[in-house]
Order: structure tokens, then sequence, then C-alpha cells
């Protein structure tokens, strides 16, 4: 099966792009699932783009599916409207179509861009769908233009042959809404969320996790909520899957297209138990240096939660980025405190209900 990206794909892919560069320029979350207005006039709101955030964004759609390749890039700039970059990028993908550029997470370093062929993006996915061969659907809450989206909402659902469902990737009680028989595509921080929900999960539903270590706590805490099992995955944005993990093995296992010899590119050391086994020593901290403060992240959660104007918050370091999800009594009251008990403030802002 050849991996081709429809026009839907795309659609998904650009939203993505667009709210995750526009979140990060804000510093406050843009939805991925954002409305249109007419043809979605970048310009205009609520994008409300000017020419340099235009000229950003352009760049970065265009490094991704690497238009440039097809001498179409400048149209970007001539037709700034969400329905023209899709019509430029599904245009452009008849001339080049030869693979995807991803961002490494900038969590060892300055991020960098990485490229992987078409071949290997559906060798991999080929691979993932014999391992979770029996969802009837994918839920997913993961930003679809990154590595770990782009092969478990693009490329999966293909191979799975059944329906994905993009969710917002923020904690919210959708995820206790996703239907029996699911396959649910998330990441550690947002699990660690919402199991503190007094909520549990249709039947019959498996989550996979990827990008950071999900703790035993937290497998457990999904299975005690109904989450029939955990499958686990790890690898990087440079080596693409390299292995997984089922909730009730201690081991990763190696994927059976790879040798230990081929494994490359990794940034944690791996001890090896076998030719096919591997466990991953890396530490966590919860001290984090961030724009050059070292950050303790319980007292900075604690700092947070003791203004009035705030129920409660959580906080991860993402990609180099200080995130924290917010649910406020007042957001207005919750903005104007955080900037006086603050000096270092999060990169950016997610609110919840």
């Amino acid at each position: 099966m050849q991996l081709n990206l429809t026009k839907g794909d795309i659609e998904i892919l650009i939203s993505s792009i667009i709210s995750y560069e526009l979140s990060n320029k804000n510093k406050t979350y843009f939805p991925l699932l954002f409305d249109l207005h007419k043809e979605g006039d970048l310009t205009k709101p609520p994008f409300g783009c000017d020419s340099l955030s235009l000229i950003s964004l352009a760049t970065a759609v265009d490094e991704y599916f690497g238009v440039s390749h097809s001498g179409l890039e400048d149209n970007f700039i001539r037709y700034p409207n969400f329905k023209s970059w899709v019509q430029i990028v599904y245009d452009s993908q008849k001339h080049y179509s030869e693979g995807i550029t991803f961002s490494t997470s900038g969590t060892t370093g300055k991020p960098t861009k990485v490229f992987h062929n078409m071949d290997g993006l559906e060798k991999e996915a080929s691979y993932l769908a014999k391992l979770l061969d029996g969802s009837k659907s994918i839920s997913a809450f993961v930003r679809p233009h990154h590595i770990y989206g782009f092969l478990y909402t693009i490329a999966l659902p293909k191979y799975l042959d059944v329906q994905i469902t993009f969710h917002e990737p923020i904690p919210s009680e959708s995820f206790f809404k996703i239907p029996s028989d699911s396959l649910l595509v998330a990441t550690p921080t947002l699990y660690d969320i919402v199991i503190k929900k007094d909520k549990t999960f249709n039947p019959n539903i498996c989550a996979v996790s990827s990008t950071e270590p999900l703790s035993i706590h937290t497998k457990d805490d999904l299975k005690a909520k109904g989450i029939k099992k955990v499958v686990e995955f790890y690898g990087s944005s440079q080596s693409l899957g390299v292995g997984y993990k089922f909730d009730d093995q201690e081991h990763f296992r190696l994927f059976e297209y790879l040798d230990k010899t081929s494994v490359t590119h990794i940034q944690d050391q791996l001890q090896w138990v076998n030719q096919e086994e591997f466990s991953v020593c890396s530490r966590l901290d919860k001290q984090v240096k961030h724009r050059g403060y070292l950050v303790d992240l319980d007292q900075y959660k604690q700092k947070l939660e003791s203004l009035d104007a705030i129920k409660e918050c959580d906080l991860v370091l993402s990609k180099g980025k200080l995130v924290a999800f917010i649910t406020p009594k007042s957001k207005k009251d919750a903005i104007k405190g955080i900037a006086q008990v603050l000096q270092n403030q999060p990169d950016s802002i997610v609110w919840t209900n």
C-alpha cells in the first residue's frame, strides 16, 4: 500500500501547523479545530497574521511538505488564505511527494529538521497496523503534524481502514466520551492529567502512548478507569519508532523489521536485555532549566495554585516550552495574578474547564 496524502490529510496537517505556530507566537493556545470564515483569510481573525507571521507560517508549511520542490511556494504569500494553502500543497504533491520534514522536540538542544521519506513512514505504519489490529476507530488527542501524530493519525488509519476523529490536544472530558472499541492516541502528559478526573472510559479501548515515559502509576490508573490495554511506544523524530511494550511487559520489544545494530540517533542510553528487548535508561528531574532559570515544577505549581483566581494547575516542559494547564475561577484575575507572582512566565497557558 502506498501512503498518499488526501486533501483532508493536508487540511488537518496545515491546521495543526497553524495552531502550533500561533500558539507559540501568542503564548496562548490557538485551537487545532479552528473555525473558518469564508476562505479562511489568514490576515483576519481568528488568525490575524501580520506580514512577518504570515511569512513564518508559509515557511513552516513549505518546509514540512517540500512545496519548494514544485516551485509553488510563492503562492502562499500571493494567496494568504487557508483554503488556497490546502490547494497549493495538494497541487504540489502531484510534483513532489517523496516525504515529510518533521522538527525534533528540542529537549536536548535546538530543534532541528528531520526528513523522512514515505517508504520509511509506510513501513512503520504497516507494522503498527498489525500490532494494533482490532480497533474499529481512532480518537486522537495529539498534534497530527508532529511525527507521533502523523504516524498514528494520518498514516495508521489508512492501514487499519478505520475512521479517525481529531480532538483538541488538551486534557478534557472528551477523553471519556470516545466510543467503545476505539484506539486512543494521546501523550503521557495528557494521560497524567485526565486520570485525575472522576470519570471512566467506555469499554474495550486500547490506549497508545509515546514521546515520554509512561509511569506504572498512570498505566494502572488508566486500566482502573476502564482502559482495556495500554501500549507504550519508544522512538524519536530522528529514528522513527524503535520498540513497544504492553502494560504487562517490563522491557520494550524491538520492532521486528529492525535489529540492534540499526538503532541509531537515539538520545537515551539503551540497556539491551537480549537481541530483541531493551530498557531505556533516562532520568526525570523535576528541576528543569527554562530561560536560564532553574525551575522546580512542584514549587512553580504551588505558586500558581496559591492564587485565589486559580482552581488547579498542571505543568509540563514539552519541546523545551513550559506549558501550564490552568483551570481558573476568573481568567482575567488569574492572568493578573500570574504576572505578579512569577518572574519566569510560562511559554503558553492552556485554559481548561
